[in-house]
């Protein structure tokens, strides 16, 4: 129960996400949330990269000679914990550029530490003090220990308020601006992945771009694969203009082949194969305009977005552009995996030897449910949710069934009246005023007994000049008040 307490009312301060370590071959990790996705870049150490958790989660892992990129096309994920994210295929001393990627395409914190097993807490908040720093399983407690007397954070909005503190010690914390005090953001998030940010996209589709800008784009005039003619434009991307941001030294051996693409869906990832070149490399098109990022390795191309970014569906245009070494004309893409929203299989073919293509199946009832699914079954339930089970049985949307008398949170009175005032009278009638029994009669009854006052209450039928009454069990100091008082009466008490 202390350990619960401490882990309520302190501050604690994590140093990263994901911590990575190096056994032998074996990349290790650690880590808080669940993983998306990764690269990291390498020496070439790594070139025969995978398995691990990675491959037993389903993830796509493209190793190339200096890069390794992992991700599921069918948004499957490598959960909180710890394992072997990757066998690296060979003895790797370190490595650098680490990119992780959380649900939603966050950016996640990740490190590679020496694999010794470290406090993840890197600091307590004021009037706490760290327990077991040289251990994994490390703690913060307040330095009253939650015994008598503390100073401490008052306030019970700040951050570290301590309830268990007496004395306010002018320590209290309160959370930055558009986050809580666990750091999450509670504002919008702008393009740029900023809390509260105001970044936008330019026209061109880039967060925070600054749009067209004047480019040297290089174009194929002669159509033998080589970009050797130069046009300086105003453009977003020469790749869009048809051309290429690189170009010249034609005779180097190697060209570039552009890949295609028609869709009638939004693209959020591509593999495929080529076959009769060698991939060097791959950018450009729609890929590198919305933000994917695209990598090749042993003739692969592998292509998704970190931030859950998609290519717009309902057009043709340039995919991205592959350099390669070899016979252009003879390049040919295989295999093909295009992914959709949420990680769904799209299928696809191939068409040409160079275009992607995705027609999506007609609906031939013309039919679609709420979900937006051709002859489906989903309907919106009372509150509007698409394939919710909120009902509405009689008395409102999810506020449940009348009662037998036709009632809904609330109870009928006599006359039938949900909610109504109306009662019996002594003679059993309905609103009644006790008068259709047939005779005169005086009924007395107790009423409110409180704080040394009790209330006689008289039901009559008749008119009454006078009355008296004894009562046991109490000692009578007084009476007043009431109908008698009303009526003139004198009242007293007495044995």
């Amino acid at each position: 129960m202390a350990t619960a307490a401490l882990l309520t009312f302190g501050t604690l301060s994590f140093a990263q996400d994901v911590t990575l370590s190096i056994d032998g071959t074996s990349l290790n990790y650690e880590s808080t949330v669940d993983i998306y996705g990764f690269q990291f870049s390498h020496d070439g150490c790594a070139i025969s990269a995978g398995g691990g958790d990675a491959a037993a989660n389903g993830f796509m892992i493209s190793a190339s000679s200096g890069i390794v990129l992992g991700f599921s096309m069918s948004g499957s994920f490598i959960p909180v914990g710890s394992g072997t994210l990757v066998d690296l295929g060979g003895e790797c001393s370190t490595l650098t550029d680490l990119v992780f990627s959380g649900a939603n395409g966050l950016e996640l914190d990740a490190e590679l530490s020496d694999g010794g097993e470290t406090c993840p807490i890197s600091e307590c908040g004021p009037g706490m003090h760290l327990m077991d720093g040289d251990s994994a399983d490390c703690y913060c407690m307040f330095d009253c220990e939650h015994t008598g007397g503390c100073d401490g954070c008052l306030d019970p909005l700040a951050c570290n308020y301590n309830p268990d503190a007496n004395t306010d010690d002018g320590s209290c914390e309160f959370a930055e601006e558009n986050y809580d005090c666990d750091g999450n953001c509670t504002a919008d998030v702008d393009c740029a992945g900023n809390c509260g940010g105001s970044v936008v996209e330019d026209e061109c589709g880039v967060c925070g771009g600054s749009g067209a800008q004047l480019q040297d784009c290089w174009f194929d005039g002669d159509l033998d694969g080589c970009y050797e003619t130069l046009d300086p434009m105003t453009t977003c991307s020469c790749e869009w203009e048809g051309g290429s941001s690189t170009g010249g030294g034609c005779g180097s051996g190697t060209s570039n082949v552009d890949v295609l693409y028609c869709s009638d869906a939004d693209i959020y990832g591509f593999q495929f194969n080529v076959s009769g070149v060698t991939v060097l490399g791959a950018s450009g098109g729609a890929a590198e305009a919305n933000g994917f990022t695209t990598s090749t390795g042993n003739n692969t191309v592998l292509s998704f977005s970190f931030s859950g970014a998609s290519i717009p569906g309902n057009m043709c245009d340039l995919l991205t552009t592959l350099e390669v070494e070899g016979d252009a004309s003879a390049a040919c893409l295989n295999d093909l995996v295009l992914s959709g929203e949420n990680g769904t299989s799209l299928g696809g073919e191939i068409t040409d030897c160079l275009t992607v293509t995705y027609t999506e199946p007609a609906c031939e009832s013309d039919i679609y449910d709420c979900a937006g699914v051709c002859d489906g079954t989903a309907v919106e339930d009372c509150n509007g949710d698409c394939g919710g089970d909120a009902q509405d049985l009689g008395c409102g949307c999810n506020e449940g069934a009348p009662d037998e008398d036709g009632c809904c949170g609330s109870v009928a009175d006599c006359a039938g009246e949900c909610g109504g005032s109306a009662v019996e009278d002594e003679c059993g009638v309905c609103n009644g005023d006790g008068t259709s029994c047939g005779d005169d009669h005086i009924d007395l009854s107790f009423g409110a007994i409180a704080d040394g006052n009790m209330e006689i209450l008289m039901t009559n039928t008749m008119a009454i000049s006078g009355f008296q009454f004894n009562i046991t069990g109490v000692d009578l100091d007084g009476a007043s008040g009431g109908r008698a008082a009303d009526a003139g009466f004198s009242v007293s008490t007495g044995v």
